[in-house]
């Protein structure tokens, strides 16, 4: 059994209401997957009210990644977000309302030493997630477009390890990121920021740009050199 279908099974047993849930493999990479996900569940179970896009892929590496490596996570990062808009937003716009919620990191904010394909992914997907919800705002105000931007999260995504870089202001909990999220929804934000330190690194690095640069060099360096992170948000901060 997947772990999807072991999720779904939790959820059910775990819930007191009817509650309905469906597991429906999806390769996010197709556009031809994305299509099929839109068109089936609107015909099958119910119109949909809210979509997560939260699939994402880390790639570790400099200007060193591949070819192949930079393709497979730009389509999962970037063009998963593309391809959802454009099997969805048009549903939500002739309902007149919808949520899109576009998992980004606060790497697309703040960049990620080490990480360089996932960087320019994450801020590839901020920039999407922006221009979807002040476009669609423009036409119907009644749809949200959201953009989650989490450090590190306790998934499989960073295993047993401290989160690297994104972990020195704290490794949160799935179950916490989700609690922010919906309350964060729920009051029309755009930007959800399940780490608030974010917020305070994203005004330190606007307003002293060439020392953050100063600053995320010498993380860099240190993991090139020794394999070891300082806490570079720290650094950051003080800016």
């Amino acid at each position: 059994m997947s772990a999807a279908h072991r999720l779904a099974q939790s959820i059910t047993s775990d819930t007191n209401t009817t509650t309905i849930v469906t597991c429906i493999r999806t390769d996010v990479s197709s556009e031809g997957d994305i299509r099929r996900l839109v068109t089936r569940v609107e015909a099958e179970i119910a119109p949909i009210d809210a979509f997560f896009a939260n699939a994402g892929i880390l790639s570790l590496g400099g200007i060193d990644v591949t070819n192949e490596e930079w393709d497979a996570i730009w389509k999962i990062n970037v063009m998963q977000i593309i391809y959802v808009a454009r099997h969805l937003i048009p549903r939500y716009e002739k309902r007149q309302k919808g949520v899109m919620v576009i998992t980004a990191s606060a790497a697309g904010l703040l960049n990620m030493p080490g990480a360089l394909a996932y960087g320019v992914t994450k801020s590839a997907t901020v920039a999407a997630a922006e221009w979807l919800a002040f476009t669609v705002k423009s036409k119907c105000p009644q749809v949200q477009v959201s953009c989650l931007c989490p450090q590190a999260v306790k998934t499989d995504m960073i295993g047993d390890s401290d989160g690297g870089p994104a972990g020195h202001d704290g490794v949160l909990e799935p179950i916490d990121v989700a609690k922010v999220t919906i309350e964060s929804v729920q009051s029309g934000q755009f930007m959800i920021l399940p780490h608030q330190i974010v917020k305070q690194h994203m005004m330190g690095k606007a307003k002293y740009y060439d020392k953050w640069i100063g600053a995320m060099s010498k993380i860099s360096k240190s993991i090139e050199e020794q394999g070891v992170i300082p806490p570079p948000q720290r650094q950051i901060s003080k800016l």
